[in-house]
C-alpha cells in the first residue's frame, strides 16, 4: 500500500515535469525569439530523475525498448536545453522545432504505445 502511494506520487510529479517542459515550449509558440527558460530546464531534469525512479520501482515487466527510447529522446532534449542555457539562452527556430517535436514524440509514446507482449 505504501509503495503504491509512493509510485503514484512520483508518477504525478513526473507528469508535472512533462507539463512544465511542454508548457515552457508552448508558451513561446508564436514568438519571434525562443528562449530556454528555467521552467523548461527544471521540467526536463525532473522528467529524467522521476522517470528513472519510476523505472526502478516497476515491479512488473518493464517494456525496456520503450523506456530506452524515452530516455534517449529526453537526454537529447536535455542536452540541447542545457547547452543553450548560458549565456544568451536563445534557441534557433530550427532547434526550437526539433525540441518541440521530440517532446511531442515522448508524449505520443507515453499515451499510445503499449506493450507488444500478448
Amino acid at each position: 500500500m505504501l509503495m503504491e502511494m509512493i509510485e503514484t506520487i512520483i508518477l504525478y510529479s513526473h507528469l508535472l515535469g512533462l507539463a512544465a517542459l511542454a508548457g515552457g515550449l508552448m508558451s513561446q509558440f508564436g514568438s519571434s525569439t525562443y528562449r530556454v527558460t528555467p521552467v523548461m530546464l527544471w521540467g526536463a531534469r525532473w522528467q529524467l530523475l522521476s522517470g528513472l525512479i519510476l523505472a526502478g520501482l516497476e515491479r512488473d515487466e518493464l517494456n525496456h525498448p520503450i523506456v530506452g527510447a524515452k530516455l534517449g529522446v529526453l537526454l537529447v532534449v536535455l542536452a540541447v536545453l542545457e547547452s543553450r542555457k548560458q549565456p544568451t539562452r536563445l534557441l534557433s527556430p530550427q532547434l526550437y522545432k526539433i525540441v518541440s517535436m521530440l517532446v511531442a514524440v515522448v508524449i505520443f509514446m507515453a499515451l499510445f504505445v503499449t506493450s507488444t507482449e500478448t
